[in-house]
This record gives C-alpha cells, structure tokens and sequence, in this order.
C-alpha cells in the first residue's frame, strides 16, 4: 500500500515537471525542496527582488505544481519562482512560496487565492505576504561579549555568509565593589565620586545579546541548521538561538498588509507572514 503511494507521488511529481517545462520552468530538487525557476529570467534577477513572495499553507500533501499553477496564472504579472517544502516520503509539507516580479503582483495573489478551495475535499489554502530573514537572535552571551568576538566565534564554527553583527544589553544588576575590584570587573557602567578607601556603586549587565547579519536568507538558515542541532557556546558560555524579529520596511507593502511587531505578523521557519487585514481593505481593493 505504501509502495503504491509512493509510486502515485513520483508519477504526479513527474507530471507536474513535464507541465512546468511548457510554461517555461525549470525544476531541481534542493536541500528539501522542489524549486522551479522561470528560464526567462537571469538567477542573479531573482534572487535581488525583495517583498514579492507569498507563502501558501494547507496545501494537500499530495497537490504539486500542475494544479497550482492555473490558480497562479489567473493573477496575471510573472511568476519568478516556486519553491514546494518536500518531506522523506516524498510528499510535500503542505506549503510552498511563491516569487512575483514586485510587490504589487504579490499582494493581487494574496487577495484572490487567499481562503480559495483547491480541491473539493481539502480546505481553504491560506495565502500571506513572506519574506526572507536575514538575522539571527543569540540570547546569554557573556556579558564581556562583543561583536567581534561573537563573529570571531561563529566563524570558528565554519559559519559563513556574516555580514555584520550588533549587542544589546540585558537586564542590569547592581552592586558595590572596593576601589582595587573594579579594574577586574571585565565591563559595566561605573558611577558615583571615591577615594581608595571608599567603594562605588557600579551597574553592568548580567548577559548580553547578539544580532548576526547574514548576506542572505539561506546564508542565515545554513547557520542556523548547523549550530541548532548541539549546544551553543560562546566564550565558554550556553547561549540560545533563535530567528530575530524582522520587520518589512514602512512603506513597502499596501496598508492592511503589514504591521509592525506581532499586530498582523506570524513566524514561521524565519519567514514573516502578514495576516489578516487584507481583504476587505479599500487601499488594495481600489489597486
């Protein structure tokens, strides 16, 4: 029974194939995913278009690319790529993204295919604005941490892709040291006027945190799937690791779409999804 569906998933996966190449596609299996890219445009193209990609949940396990096409065609604009998250069984994970040529195209997609019904017995796909993360969060870095250092860390660790790095303080405690002890306090904020004889008042924060850049989203995920499987240290210290908060910046997206900080926003495998508040809005409807 087992061999029987997964024959019936290779035969619609080589179907959907042959559907993509006549409308000018290109499919290749990569790291988990079945990514097909428009042969019209250059890659380097692609890759620099930012805030046109949707991401479509509740997808049937077994629908691909020859049935959801017709419904992205509809849209109209250029569809730039589609990339379906695949499991071992060879189904899909039930979501894929979708790139448009700009933004505009992106958020036409959302308002028709949003709560559409693909197959009859399936449910509504969910459609959201996405876009790709390009930081991540490290929390309990040692209070002495800094940017270089955690950078100089991460790259001993052969993690590549690091543009750039910023810390943030955590919570602060205070306290009273003698004269002779704050020179080993490896940093902190000291305050107050004193003789040798007398003690200061010092604040310094108990951790740290770090923001890494990286040149690209799959920069940050390869990161992230090395140095999320064991326990991180830094310094000789365990810190943890998460996507950072992003934002799309003010602007870009028609208002209703995006709102900043959790209002309107989702997370989800270091994508950012725009949720409800889309389609009744007057500033998308009238576009």
């Amino acid at each position: 029974m087992l061999n029987e569906y997964v024959n019936l998933l290779e035969t619609r996966k080589a179907y959907a194939q042959a559907v993509l190449s006549n409308y000018g596609f290109d499919l290749i299996t990569q790291n988990g995913q079945r990514i097909s890219t428009n042969r019209a445009i250059p890659d380097d193209l692609i890759s620099r278009v930012e805030y046109s990609e949707i991401f479509i949940g509740k997808l049937p396990r077994d629908l691909f690319e020859d049935e959801l096409l017709p419904y992205l065609l509809q849209v109209g604009g250029t569809i730039l790529k589609i990339r379906y998250m695949m499991d071992f069984s060879g189904s899909n994970r039930g979501f894929c993204f979708v790139k448009f040529a700009n933004t505009e195209e992106a958020c036409r997609a959302i308002l028709m295919l949003n709560g559409k019904v693909l197959r009859e017995d399936s449910p509504p796909i969910g459609v959201k604005i996405s876009f790709d993360n390009k930081v991540l969060f490290f929390g309990n870095l040692p209070p002495n941490c800094t940017a270089h250092q955690l950078v100089k860390s991460l790259k001993k660790a052969d993690i590549g892709g690091i543009v750039n790095a910023r810390m943030a303080d955590g919570p602060q405690v205070r306290g009273n040291h003698n004269h002779h002890q704050l020179h080993q306090a490896p940093s902190g904020v000291y305050s107050g006027y004193a003789t040798n004889h007398q003690q200061r008042q010092f604040s310094r924060p108990t951790n740290r945190f770090g923001y890494v850049y990286f040149e690209s989203h799959d920069a940050a995920t390869k990161a992230r799937r090395l140095l999320m499987p064991s326990d991180i240290k830094i310094m000789g210290r365990k810190v943890t690791l998460d996507w950072a908060k992003s934002e799309i910046p003010e602007g870009i997206l028609p208002r209703g779409v995006y709102c900043s900080g959790y209002g309107l926003l989702g997370h989800t495998g270091g994508h950012w999804q725009a949720f409800d508040g889309l389609r009744n809005d007057p500033a998308i409807l009238a576009r």
